[in-house]
């Protein structure tokens, strides 16, 4: 299909970028040892699709990880680190005895960044939350749709770590932060900076479905912050950091030696001989020029942009789609990275 509705807003087009072959996202997810077919029964195909209105991308059909999934990722990747740089910049903007929601927390690693704040987390993976409160930490397993309107208005701050391309309805998501605060109150967002080389990359599998189901510019994020009751964004871009130095390098020269070669971007799904060999002198590259490469945002942005906003007032009707009074309906799942 060249165009379908957009998830953001109703009867807004929202035009194909490219599609993929679920047959090549389940070889993909099988190089990690995670088994995605049931996730795709009866799909053959997924498309990236841009609003026209919001300028979100999103995948059609939209395919939510199952809790099965999430378990079996959090075994092969690095999921739940203890430390990550929008820890530290969301950490700076937390005073002591602030009342502080963090979304999708898994095991709660960032209340160690917030030891003098009253910490609550929301989380899905049921393993995850057994292991956060036997750290003794409050985590409810409950959405924020659900969460925000049992306790409206009750945190001083909300911090949101890489799961808002989680889930499957993002404006339902956003309104929930919204409800969640005080006025006044500070949400911190953090998604994969899709303007940076996160959304140029070649055979990212975790940054296609059922693990992200959307993909965010600055301005697309920015945009629906304000049409959900946010106010005065700011932005902060992740510097380059030196675990992603290698994966970066190799991106860089892999996209050069296509251009050089065949005059063209790769695809974001390549496969084949001649891909196998281009990956391969790629990645020799990207060892050698790694480690010379300083983390600068003059040299690159980072894998994430972080956008923090103030709480304004409560969209009364948004022109936007959201389910209204959301139940306790499991949408997209908490946890993410």
């Amino acid at each position: 299909m060249a165009s379908v509705e957009s998830i953001i807003v109703p009867g807004a087009p929202a035009h194909l970028i490219f599609d993929i072959r679920v047959k090549d996202i389940i070889r993909l997810y099988r190089r990690k040892s995670i088994d995605v077919t049931r996730e795709f029964e009866g799909i053959e195909r997924v498309g990236l699709y841009r609003c026209s209105k919001s300028g979100v991308k999103f995948f059609h059909p939209l395919v939510a990880g199952s809790q099965g999934f999430y378990e079996s990722i959090r075994l092969h990747e690095r999921y739940y680190d203890r430390e990550k740089y929008e820890f530290r910049h969301a950490s700076a903007l937390i005073g002591a005895g602030d009342r502080v929601l963090d979304i999708g927390c898994g095991v709660g690693n960032f209340a160690e960044s917030v030891p003098e704040a009253d910490y609550t987390g929301l989380e899905l993976s049921q393993n995850a939350i057994a292991e956060a409160r036997a750290n003794l930490l409050t985590v409810h397993d409950e959405t924020i749709e659900w969460h925000s309107r049992r306790l409206p208005g009750h945190y001083d701050v909300v911090v949101s770590f890489q799961v808002l391309e989680h889930t499957t309805r993002p404006v339902d998501f956003l309104m929930g932060c919204r409800r969640a605060l005080r006025p006044g109150g500070l949400l911190v967002v953090s998604v994969p900076n899709d303007d940076g080389f996160e959304g140029v990359c070649v055979n990212d599998v975790l940054n296609m479905p059922p693990h992200h189901l959307s993909r965010w510019s600055e301005q697309a994020l920015v945009g629906l912050l304000a049409e959900t009751g946010f106010v005065n964004a700011a932005i902060h871009y992740e510097p380059l950091q030196p675990y992603h130095r290698l994966w970066f390098s190799r991106q860089f020269f892999l996209r050069a030696l296509y251009w050089r070669l065949l005059r063209r971007a790769p695809r974001p799904v390549e496969r084949g001989l001649l891909f196998t060999l281009l990956h391969a002198v790629s990645h020799l590259l990207g060892l050698l020029f790694a480690p010379a490469l300083e983390t600068d945002r003059k040299i690159a942005f980072g894998h994430t942009v972080i956008v923090s906003a103030k709480a304004g007032p409560l969209p009364k009707r948004p022109g936007l789609h959201h389910a209204g009074a959301a139940g306790k309906e499991r949408t997209g799942v908490a946890g993410g990275a």
